[in-house]
């Protein structure tokens, strides 16, 4: 009989927000999947060992996932670990793959999970609170009131566009493009609009940094940064 692979989502950076059935299944797991070379470099390992701090002794299967758009070279590597995972799938282990914030936002996890499943394993996914709700509740202000409309956006590509959107915009994992964002908010402004910013970048862990307005929001204030245009 093989094993079952979960995602599991370990919620933004807090690990007082990990869920109980995260918690749970963390420490029933055999084996844990992390998205990195180590230990030290996996964010969502980080998280979750201070809220499970047995996770120290569980043997972990490190894997590369390269943040590529090359989408040939992608599924190469995506199809490779997907293989390594089945194999220890079909040892019986049971598995966790870790995910920062929730499995199903802009996750690494459903690129194994949609291959496992084609090919007849069992696999499941828990989810995580995501950071753009940590980081609304960090800064105290409703995401969308009324019909307001709420448009989540992957910061690290082409967020012209989004110019248009009504309501509230989030930019999920900024970090890498705030400049080309900072740029494209000031082009909106001088334009005549009116926007209310607001920035997180690591929120909830030790070194979280509240940005409030466009003039303070920093270029360079890192990859795991959610910024809340309204």
């Amino acid at each position: 009989m093989a094993g079952i692979l979960v995602g599991v989502g370990v919620g933004p950076g807090d690990p007082e927000l990990l869920t109980i059935k995260a918690c749970r299944a963390l420490k029933a797991c055999d084996l844990l999947v992390l998205p990195a070379k180590t230990k030290e470099k996996c964010y969502a390992y980080q998280i979750a060992v201070q809220a499970v701090p047995q996770l120290a002794e569980k043997a972990c299967l490190y894997m590369d996932f390269p943040m590529i758009k090359d989408q040939k070279a992608l599924d190469a590597q995506m199809d490779q670990n997907t293989k390594e995972i089945i194999s220890w799938l079909n040892k019986n282990e049971n598995i966790v793959f870790v995910t920062i914030g929730d499995p199903s936002i802009y996750a690494t996890y459903h690129y194994i999970y949609r291959r496992v499943v084609a090919q007849g394993y069992e696999a499941k996914i828990i989810s995580g609170i995501p950071s753009f709700l940590a980081v609304a509740a960090r800064l105290g202000i409703s995401l969308a009131d009324r019909d307001q409309q709420i448009h989540v956006i992957p910061g690290s590509y082409d967020t012209e566009n989004a110019k248009d959107y009504p309501g509230t915009r989030i930019y999920m994992k900024a970090g890498k493009s705030l400049a080309h964002l900072k740029a494209g908010l000031q082009r909106e402004v001088e334009s005549g609009k009116t926007l209310e910013v607001y920035a997180v970048a690591n929120c909830g862990m030790e070194n979280e940094k509240v940005m409030i307005g466009l003039d303070v929001l920093e270029e360079d204030a890192g990859y795991l940064t959610t910024v809340i245009v309204k």
